[in-house]
């Protein structure tokens, strides 16, 4: 059906006609989500009434969308709205080849440029089985930036049975994509001009067919005519059949020889692989960013800096990103939107999770698979393909050596480090499981804050104990000193400064320069978080989800004129203060759109997925815990990102706020759903010791706080034994070198001690209701996982979780026990009849929202719902980069305000 701007089609708005073919209708339209602009393929009426048709289309659509390489136009998604079947896909700019041929002599140079990038593609989707099978000139854009890019890749194979006929206004100049009816002998498919002689029989094709049409459109860039024509489709394809090619039209030996090979009708003579072509044009795909970092021959040519988001295998995942350097462009050409395929996402939770190098040849962005589970992507400009740094999983917060070699992240409450060039990771230093950023500076030594309530620190970039080199000062109110930023000199290091007064939070903290030889300290910029520095001469920093800048001098640390907005809508966790983007050395900016917030849906799932929404007000909350009498929900956040205790009433659908300017921890019910426990960095003039308090209080409100133990270093409570008498907690001593279960008696003299101690990463400890068995989590094995011990000893041990798993939680009858690995649920059932004896694991359902260390689920006394988080899109399903080549530039000029 014909669309009409401003009509919406699904989510999307058109906004104008592009073009129609044999494929289908294409328009101009906007993705709202996204806020970018696509092309909407609406396809044949034909494909409504033939449901096999449209299930092998939906198929080969699938496939299709894993194909992302720089010279590909995208596919985005396969969508149905209002009846209509449609693709979304990457809108390319600027003309076809066939318009560019049309305007005359394409001069050699121009020529070889486009022959070699077309067959880099042809190239990247042969190795992945995949044949175009429609390739000519009018499937081919170059774009304004001296790119191109082959349209409509493999769609061919995907209309498969499609009848189409250009009807009276056909042509041999713009003939139409022709089909015929398959049968068991085979099918015709291609545009007449460009079809393989195979293709033109009907027999079965392979990527030698891509390899004729090459040929043939090689042949019409150097010579300005096809080289089979006929006034109609008919004596056209006769020509494909039996004429001789005028190869003497070409004055050049190397590319007769060439196109001789590529246009031999006998397809066991024909050049068989288009990497063949590629070398005989001079295009070496390890010299592929260099050629891009070149100035070409044409104006219009241009480095790319980032080309497309992932398609890997990794345990599952699927994902590619492609980054190329740009040359100097204008800016108003310097920006890309990029998405990656479905059921992939861009983590953007509680850390700054994308990085670039300091000579921006380098990118790296934490990805998450089917299971959430993060993971380090990596792409480097000397290489053609990204890779997913192996042993990276459940990694956060990556950032780069300043020599490039050296990849760091947090995971598991320990700093590490990878070098890119390959290898496996590099213990450096530990932390207590909620770093908040990282910056490794050329002085030696990488600034970290440990911890959500810690001073800044710094360790060798060696490795080692770490030293704090900041002091929270408590007159002030100061509670963190995070995300930091080492000046390129290392003289300086910028970090956020945030008050217990704060309203609200981070967009009320401020930007301080700390100068580590002598220790001085400077305020640098008010109402201001997460500096980074441009060697520009600016500062860009974040405010309300907004990218500001500012002159900055960086020798005198003071700021100069007024701040200006420079990017909008940049996404950000307010609990947490991270805002996604990152800025290289030579100008580039690349951040994650978004909402400001993480705005977790809070619902009630059923053990197959279904969902029943919950009336709780929006806010940024972190963890969650359901009363063991299913009638109560304890959370923590709430509005402003304060880390405060919230308690829902499910029967009323009521919230109460128990705490006010706190920052609280692990909820933990007591057995009776009177008292809810909780883990609180202290207040007052010892909070500069970064000491830590377990406490407790009635979860109506009806007495005050009571402490129930304090240590420095986060102590965070786990769980009870059945008579509420006995607390468990997860313990980290004053060297936060391990993290052990700890056990403290609740009446009489309250004196904790090691219930299971080792040089294991072990925690969430829970007890069965019979109090027989302890279940706990553990890196014993190497990644966490889940097992269970007898209670209070034994030296029996199971492990439950297969292999990895977390956050174990026993239903309330002991028959089973849940864990998560990952955004994943899974029950396994369990036998205490005769010892114990554990089924295997069950997957219930997935997409639990995640962090790093949190609480997210709980299971109703009768184990058939769970109350948990849910992700909305935009923010923990971020799918898209964007990427400003010129951001320099821009701040430079004064321009480039949003």
């Amino acid at each position: 059906m014909p669309l009409t701007p401003g009509q919406r089609l699904g989510s999307y708005e058109v906004s104008a006609k592009v073009g129609e073919g044999g494929m289908g209708e294409v328009y101009r339209a906007i993705d709202p989500a996204l806020k970018r602009e696509v092309a909407i393929k609406v396809l044949p009426a034909a494909f409504a009434t033939d449901p096999e048709r449209l299930a092998r289309f939906e198929r080969e659509a699938q496939l299709l969308a894993q194909l992302h390489h720089p010279n590909i136009a995208s596919i985005f998604g396969f969508h149905e709205a209002e009846g209509v079947r449609f693709l979304s896909l990457e809108l390319v700019p600027g003309e076809t080849l066939e318009q560019r041929i049309a305007r005359g002599p394409v001069p050699h140079d121009e020529v070889v440029a486009i022959a070699g990038k077309i067959a880099e593609g042809l190239e990247y989707a042969h190795e992945r089985g995949i044949v175009h099978r429609d390739l000519k000139p009018a499937n081919v854009k170059l774009t304004p930036e001296g790119e191109v890019k082959i349209l409509d890749f493999g769609l061919a194979k995907a209309v498969t049975g499609e009848i189409t006929s250009g009807g009276p206004t056909s042509t041999p100049t713009v003939m139409p994509t022709m089909t015929s009816a398959g049968t068991a002998i085979g099918l015709i498919l291609g545009t007449a001009a460009y079809m393989s002689p195979e293709q033109a029989r009907g027999r079965p094709v392979d990527k030698r067919a891509d390899v004729w049409a090459f040929g043939a459109v090689l042949y019409e860039m150097l010579t300005g005519r096809r080289p089979f024509e006929g006034e109609t489709i008919s004596d056209t394809i006769a020509a494909v059949l039996t004429k001789q090619v005028d190869l003497g039209a070409v004055p050049e030996p190397e590319l007769r020889r060439l196109l001789a090979r590529c246009l031999e009708r006998d397809a066991r003579m024909r050049l068989r692989d288009i990497g063949e072509a590629r070398i005989a044009l001079g295009t070496r795909p390890e010299e592929a960013a260099a050629e891009r970092a070149r100035p070409a021959a044409t104006p219009a040519s241009a480095r790319w800096l980032l080309a497309l988001l992932p398609v890997i295998a990794v345990a599952g995942l699927a994902a590619g990103w492609w980054l190329h350097r740009p040359s100097p462009v204008p800016p108003s050409r310097a920006r890309w939107s990029l998405a990656i395929p479905e059921g992939l996402s861009i983590n953007t939770i509680e850390q700054i999770n994308v990085a670039v190098s300091r000579d921006g040849t380098q990118q790296a962005v934490v990805v998450l698979d089917a299971n959430a589970v993060p993971h380090l992507l990596l792409r480097s400009e000397d290489a053609i393909a990204p890779r997913v740094l192996q042993d990276t999983d459940r990694a956060a917060g990556p950032f780069f050596s300043p020599d490039g070699k050296w990849l760091a992240f947090f995971r598991d409450a320990k700093l590490f480090k990878i070098p890119v060039a390959g290898g496996p990771p590099v213990n450096l230093a530990h932390t207590t499981g909620q770093p908040r950023g990282a910056t490794w500076s050329p002085d030696g030594h990488i600034y970290l804050t440990p911890d959500a309530a810690s001073p800044l620190q710094r360790v060798k970039e060696e490795g080692g104990a770490a030293e704090d080199v900041t002091k929270l000062d408590d007159r002030r109110g100061e509670r963190t000193h995070r995300w930091p930023e080492a000046l390129p000199d290392g003289s300086a290091v910028l970090f956020t400064c945030d008050d217990q007064s704060s309203t609200e939070y981070y967009d009320d903290a401020r930007i301080e320069a700390l100068r580590p030889a002598t220790g001085e300290r400077k305020v640098v910029l008010e109402g201001a978080s997460v500096a980074r520095y441009l060697p520009s001469g600016h500062l860009v920093f974040s405010r309300g989800g907004t990218l500001y800048a500012v002159r900055f001098d960086a020798k005198a640390l003071v700021t100069q004129g007024s701040p200006f907005p420079v990017i909008a809508g940049v996404a950000t966790d307010v609990s947490t203060g991270a805002v996604s983007f990152a800025v290289s050395q030579d100008g580039r900016a690349v951040w994650i759109p978004g909402e400001t917030g993480t705005s977790w849906k809070q619902l009630w799932v059923t053990r197959d997925g279904a969902e029943t929404s919950v009336a709780i007000p929006p806010a940024p909350y972190n963890e969650l815990a359901l009363s063991p009498d299913g009638t109560h929900v304890a959370l923590t956040g709430g509005e402003g990102g304060v880390s405060d205790l919230w308690v829902y009433d499910v029967a009323r659908e009521s919230m109460t706020r128990l705490t006010t300017g706190q920052f609280i921890s692990r909820p933990v019910w007591t057995p009776d759903s009177k008292r809810i426990a909780f883990g609180t960095r202290l207040q007052g003039p010892q909070s500069q010791q970064n000491l830590w308090q377990i406490a407790w209080k009635a979860a109506d409100g009806s007495t005050d706080q009571e402490v129930l133990f304090e240590k420095a270093r986060a102590q965070l409570p786990s769980g009870f034994t059945a008579d509420g008498r006995r607390m468990l907690f997860d313990g980290v001593d004053a060297s936060a070198l391990q993290r052990d279960i700890w056990i403290i008696p609740l009446d009489g003299e309250r004196k904790p001690s090691v219930l299971l101690g080792g040089p294991a990463f072990k925690s969430q400890a829970t007890l069965s209701p019979d109090g027989r068995f302890l279940a706990y989590t553990s890196t014993e094995g190497g990644l966490p996982s889940v097992f269970v011990r007898p209670f209070p000893s034994g030296d029996a041990r199971w492990q439950i979780s297969t292999p990895q798993g977390t956050e174990p939680r026993w239903s309330a009858d002991g028959r089973e026990l849940f864990y998560r690995w990952g955004g994943t649920l899974y029950a396994v059932r369990i036998d205490a009849s005769h010892g114990l004896a554990a089924g295997r694991p069950e997957k219930l359902f997935d997409r639990i929202a995640i962090a790093a260390i949190v609480t997210t689920y709980g299971a109703s006394p009768d184990g058939k719902r769970f109350f948990t988080f849910r992700s909305p899109t935009g923010i923990a399903e971020q799918r898209t980069v964007n990427v400003d080549l010129g951001f320099a530039q821009r701040l430079t000029a004064g321009g480039g305000r949003d």
